[in-house]
């Protein structure tokens, strides 16, 4: 079941103040929880970050890889739609340091 946070997020010069987040990532990824989003996603705040892909409706997808924190990468896997102002988190997992 998706869980839906509260946060407040600027991003490309979007305020979003709600996080939605699938539980997609915890099949292979259980060293990764919902706090360790919330706090990747606050590392985007303010950011200006192209779309990777948008979809017919308008949503856009983004690919963030690397997003740092406590100076380990991970990729997140973002959705937003505008209209309902919130970002939906599609995937996070651990990226290899090179």
């Amino acid at each position: 079941m998706r869980k839906v946070y509260s946060i407040s997020i600027e991003l490309n010069g979007h305020r979003f103040n709600q996080c939605i987040i699938d539980p997609h990532y915890q099949k292979k990824h259980r060293e990764i929880d919902d706090d360790l989003i919330l706090a990747l996603l606050k590392t985007l705040d303010g950011r200006m970050i192209e779309a990777d892909a948008i979809s017919n409706d308008g949503s856009e997808y983004y690919v963030i890889d690397p997003a740092y924190f406590d100076g380990k990468p991970y990729r997140l896997v973002l959705f937003i739609t505008l209209e309902e102002e919130f970002i939906g988190v599609i995937n996070c997992f651990r990226r290899p340091i090179k």
